[in-house]
């Protein structure tokens, strides 16, 4: 079988062991040559020796030698199975493989997959990544793609998909096992905390700090404060902050609806007689003025259950050697927050 796959999982997954070439070799029943050549992709193994390898590393035979899920394995985001053909990417959560029409992922990138609804079947592309090398990150951050940038200059053999949602929306698919990572600044009214969940509330999560912001309002400069608000979604925590602070405003009037801060920026941007409510740094690098409401931390949440996995190694490395914390700290009305660190 040829080497791509097996040299990529062999030496990452070894070095997460913390064992030598010499280590690993020795349990294998090969020589420190032999392994070297694995590797560095310069020779075929059998089949034997694949399952050697797979078992002494801990992994399945399939995610060792790159060989696509099969339709057991299959689990449509948020269960829903697309009724016509579409492109996909796919990720391994947990034991299954999550599989993601294209359409929803934030940005312009790699097509794993090719699901073709008349014979319900995925057809894999010639380029089409190992699920297990692929990382779901969900949440409304306008800059995750400085992360996914960092993180796959900085780990070649992995990638990030950006789903873009709310804060809500997120921790719920993260609960439901459809992400790795849930982008969270959801406020607990009852504990007066930010990303604090009832212990009744699923499985156990962990929090990872990240980022803290200010969101408020912001309308064209020199303009009176405007009689409409564009917001964000029903069930997003932009939309809550709207809520809970609209007295502070002097026309709390509700105005277009927006899914992404983007967007709701960019339409402000054309419509002076209408404000919006969302992050400072977005509208002050357009020139709108600004006024704070709330300042939140924007955390990144994952069962705990991840915490020993190689992808949150391969991120937390990402957070620490990385330029992304002094370019997240260049925008105003925001700063890295309890960095990298695990709660």
């Amino acid at each position: 079988m040829k080497n791509t796959e097996v040299r990529l999982t062999v030496a990452q997954r070894r070095r997460a062991l913390g064992w030598t070439q010499s280590d690993l070799a020795s349990m294998v029943g090969v020589s420190r040559q032999t392994l070297i050549a694995i590797e560095h992709g310069h020779t075929r193994i059998h089949l034997d020796l694949a399952i050697a390898l797979a078992d002494a590393l801990q992994v399945p035979l399939d995610t060792l030698v790159g060989r696509p899920p099969h339709p057991q394995n299959w689990r449509w985001f948020n269960d829903v199975v697309p009724i016509g053909s579409l492109p996909v990417v796919w990720a391994t959560i947990a034991d299954q493989v999550v599989v993601v029409p294209y359409y929803l992922t934030g940005d312009a990138g790699h097509i794993d997959a090719w699901w073709d609804a008349e014979a319900r079947q995925l057809m894999p592309t010639p380029g089409a990544r190992h699920p297990s090398r692929v990382i779901l990150i969900g949440g409304c951050d306008p800059y995750l793609s400085w992360l996914k940038s960092s993180f796959e200059h900085q780990h070649a053999t992995h990638a990030i998909e950006i789903i873009p949602t709310s804060s809500t929306a997120a921790v719920d698919r993260l609960r439901r096992g459809f992400l790795h990572l849930a982008g969270s600044h959801w406020y607990n009214p009852a504990q007066k905390a930010y990303n604090v969940w009832d212990s009744d509330q699923g499985p156990p999560l962990a929090r990872l700090g990240y980022l803290q912001w200010e969101e408020g309002i912001f309308w064209h400069p020199g303009q009176p404060e405007p009689k409409s608000w564009a917001v964000r979604e029903v069930g997003s925590e932009a939309r809550a902050v709207f809520e809970r602070t609209k007295d502070a405003l002097k026309y709390p009037i509700l105005g277009p609806t927006f899914d992404r801060y983007q967007d709701l920026t960019r339409y402000v941007l054309t419509h002076e007689g209408i404000g919006g409510l969302g992050l400072g740094s977005l509208a002050v690098s357009l020139g709108l003025t600004f006024r704070a409401l709330t300042e939140e931390p924007y955390e990144w949440v994952l069962h705990r259950d991840a915490l020993t996995t190689d992808w949150l190694s391969l991120l937390l490395q990402t957070l620490e050697r990385s330029d992304l914390k002094t370019r997240l700290a260049r925008p105003p009305h925001q700063v890295p927050f309890h960095w990298g660190q695990i709660d």
